[in-house]
């Protein structure tokens, strides 16, 4: 018998060894598993804190044992963790929520947070409640910064009015961005799944639309900048320009689409009505055109024939009738010669853009020097002095370039000082461009006027006294207009002045194309006549 009781006594002692390394085990376990796990009893008391959840808190186990386990949140949040706690323990929610973790140091961390109740052998009886979190602040943290981009994405692309798709490889879509109610009519959800993209094409573009898309499925190109019309969800007509990529599968299969259309509708109503206007401007031009040479034709006719007889009457009559009437016919004769002077300079002012040559390179200097043999006489007989640094060479019409030169030179010589006139022509390197400058020492200009020098027949002194038509500077602004630049004047009055001009570097004719081509198809017509 009292072999059996020892017996007895040894099985118990071993199924206590048994149950102590089990308990050592599990505890082992519950205290270095990575994963932070909380214990608490019935009353709300911390009854075990691992190691894990030391770390994701910064308590140490004795910091918090015994305490209430509504430490860990943050007060302003407590509430709303507790509750969703509660949803889990009660089963009105299955499975993790986020809540946030108070840290000592005062920090908060988002937890992703799993908790069971234990109860007694009768079931009913709470023994402890038992939780396991995961941090998952940095995730947050990288959802959060998705969210806020892809809120601004989306608010940049409201007010751009793109709407951004991907489209599989039928064409069908399979995401489009809220602005396509906005900007299509249609919701996403009444595209996604369930059309393709040609759909939103207008009818009369459709299937060219589709073939195109076809081809560069196939050959899976990039493409930006197409132009389309779209019909929208209530039949209003609009314009989009489409950009896309091709999407690959990790297998380098394609998958589909991704692109943005963007609403150009403005921009193309803009673009008809500078057709419009330019078709205007046109019929304007070949008006103008044709009554610059018609009126040239019908008014030097007369005028000549009224000239002629005015100097039959000065060269009869002179000395014959008496001083007045020779000064009468003088005054006729003069009037008649400015007359056809200022018609001529208009006619040359009229066809600087539809006369002009093309622009070839240009070797400046060689123009410089014709313009100065040309006005060889006024030189030598103002007794002038001018003077030139090394001249570029530019694309410019040669001719155009000489007239240009040769106006700014002569009006240097013309409003001289009581000094000889002493000029000075430079070229200075631009950003992109010439800077062309002709400095004289003149009678100069009152700035007051300034703005007033290139305007058509605008004179600052009398005929008498300064000869001319007042249209020479005009001439000079259409010249370098239609090279593209700028041309001012820098002057004080009795200071002499400088007249600068530019040459860009790559020139884009300002006055030209079809409007030019009909123009001086125009004017070959009525010279016939």
């Amino acid at each position: 018998m009292g072999s059996a009781k020892g017996q007895d006594i040894t099985e118990r002692e071993e199924a206590d060894e048994a149950l102590r390394s089990a308990r050592s085990y599990l505890e082992s376990l519950f205290d270095y598993a990575r994963a932070p796990i909380i214990v608490w009893d019935a009353s709300g008391k911390i009854t075990r804190f691992n190691h894990a959840f030391e770390r994701l808190t910064g308590y140490a186990a004795k910091e918090v044992i015994g305490r209430e386990f509504e430490i860990l949140f943050p007060t302003n949040t407590k509430e709303v963790s507790l509750g969703r706690i509660k949803k889990t323990l009660t089963g009105e929610f299955w499975g993790s929520v986020e809540i946030h973790i108070l840290r000592n140091d005062g920090s908060i961390r988002t937890v992703l947070w799993n908790s069971a109740n234990v109860y007694a052998e009768d079931g009913k009886t709470l023994v402890a409640t038992i939780a396991q979190g995961q941090d998952i602040t940095e995730r947050k943290r990288v959802e959060d910064a998705l969210h806020v981009t892809e809120a601004r994405f989306d608010q940049l692309a409201k007010q751009s009015n793109t709407v951004t798709w991907e489209a599989d490889t039928d064409g069908i879509f399979t995401y489009v961005s809220n602005v396509s109610e906005s900007v299509w009519g249609y919701r996403p959800d009444e595209l996604v799944g369930k059309k393709h993209f040609y759909d939103l094409v207008v009818e009369a573009e459709r299937e060219s639309i589709k073939s195109r898309a076809i081809e560069m499925l196939k050959h899976r190109e990039r493409f930006a900048g197409l132009e389309h019309a779209v019909q929208t969800k209530d039949g209003r007509t609009v314009w989009d320009s489409t950009s896309g990529i091709p999407l690959l599968n990790a297998d380098g299969t394609l998958r589909g689409y991704q692109g943005s259309d963007t609403d150009i509708t403005e921009r193309k109503r803009s673009e008809d009505r500078l057709r419009l206007l330019v078709s205007k401007l046109s019929a304007a031009n070949r008006d103008l055109s044709q009554f610059a040479y018609v009126a040239s034709h019908d008014m030097q006719e007369p005028l000549r024939m009224i000239s002629s007889y005015l100097q039959l009457l000065s060269k009869r009559y002179s000395g014959h009738i008496d001083k007045d009437a020779d000064e009468f016919i003088n005054y006729a004769v003069d009037g008649a010669n400015r007359l056809q002077r200022m018609i001529i300079d208009l006619l040359t002012y009229s066809r600087i853009g539809t006369r002009g040559r093309a622009f070839v390179e240009t070797d400046v200097g060689v123009v410089l020097n014709l313009a100065l043999t040309n006005l060889k006489i006024a030189i030598e007989a103002s007794h002038a002095k001018i003077t030139y640094a090394n001249m570029p060479t530019v694309k410019a019409d040669e001719v155009q370039l000489l007239q240009l030169f040769q106006n700014l030179i002569e009006n240097a010589v013309k409003f001289r000082s009581d000094e000889p006139p002493a000029i000075h022509v430079s070229a200075e390197r631009g950003e992109g461009e010439w800077v062309f400058s002709v400095k004289d020492n003149g009678i100069g200009i009152d700035p007051k006027y300034q703005n007033r020098l290139f305007v058509v027949f605008q004179r600052l002194h009398s005929a008498a006294k300064y000869p001319g038509t007042g249209i020479g500077l005009a001439l000079c602004k259409r010249i370098v207009e239609r090279l593209g630049g700028r041309i001012w004047v820098e002057s004080e009055l009795g200071k002499g002045s400088t007249f600068r001009f530019t040459i860009p570097d790559r020139i884009e004719e300002t006055i030209g194309g079809d409007l030019e081509t009909e123009i001086i198809s125009l004017d070959k017509e009525t010279e016939k006549t």
